[in-house]
């Protein structure tokens, strides 16, 4: 797979309109960060529904090999691109997306938690984790996402080299 504009882009804005000064024009509150990953070499994402209360998929960050921890969940995408082309072993991670809907909430944790805090995610919720410019290592990182709830979904979306 050959990428181009690669970017994470992570940041909360809002406009507003002062009320305590003479201006009178809409100001925009907040940044907007964008890091431009030149050296991503794959992109992938990947869909787990749970098909049951404590069902658990752990998710191999470098190949993106995703497999059913505990329960049945329903896993889409697994050790796959884009391209639906097998993604090989990658060392580095620069960013990584998680977007939690259906039912329930979404624990997440990971091998390493100086990559992926330990977190739940309320469905509706979208998370973004930039890493730093030159990327992550992963060096066997994982991420095991744990469900509250029959019907809950995690969508992950990574760009790793």
């Amino acid at each position: 797979m050959t990428l181009s504009n690669n970017y994470v882009t992570c940041g909360l804005t809002s406009r507003a309109k002062p009320e305590w000064s003479l201006n009178t024009s809409p100001a925009t509150i907040g940044t907007m960060t964008s890091h431009r990953a030149t050296s991503a070499t794959c992109a992938y994402a990947i869909q787990v529904t749970s098909a049951a209360s404590a069902n658990v998929a752990t998710l191999a960050l470098s190949t993106g090999d995703c497999v059913q921890t505990t329960g049945l969940p329903v896993i889409t995408g697994s050790g796959n691109d884009f391209q639906g082309l097998d993604l090989g072993a990658s060392t580095k991670i620069h960013g990584i997306r998680l977007r939690a809907s259906g039912s329930g909430t979404v624990t997440i944790g990971g091998s390493s938690s100086s990559l992926l805090p330990a977190i739940a995610l309320q469905s509706g919720s979208d998370m973004v984790i930039k890493f730093p410019d030159s990327g992550a290592t992963l060096s066997g990182a994982t991420l095991a996402a744990t469900f509250s709830a029959s019907g809950g979904i995690l969508q992950i979306e990574a760009l790793t080299e």
